[in-house]
């Protein structure tokens, strides 16, 4: 498949503490103009959520220094 040139580069920014998940998906977007973020906690992601311009934000529930949801309660709120 190919994309075409005019297609903007979207950005995506994933808060995950799989490696591998995370892997996946890199190669699997990026050739779609699909640039991938990677946070692997709360604490790495709420600042690059805070201050980046991302299209996208997966977040996962299950963080190693918290709950996602926690997390989304606070962007949400701000």
């Amino acid at each position: 498949m190919s994309i075409p040139p005019s297609l903007p580069t979207r950005r995506i920014l994933l808060i995950d503490d799989d490696v591998d998940l995370a892997q996946m998906l890199r190669e699997y977007l990026e050739p779609g103009r699909i640039v991938l973020t990677l946070a692997h906690d709360s604490a790495q992601g709420l600042p690059l959520a805070m201050q980046g311009c991302f299209d996208l934000i997966l977040l996962d529930l299950m963080l190693p220094d918290g709950n996602g949801l926690d997390l989304l309660r606070h962007l949400r709120r701000h």
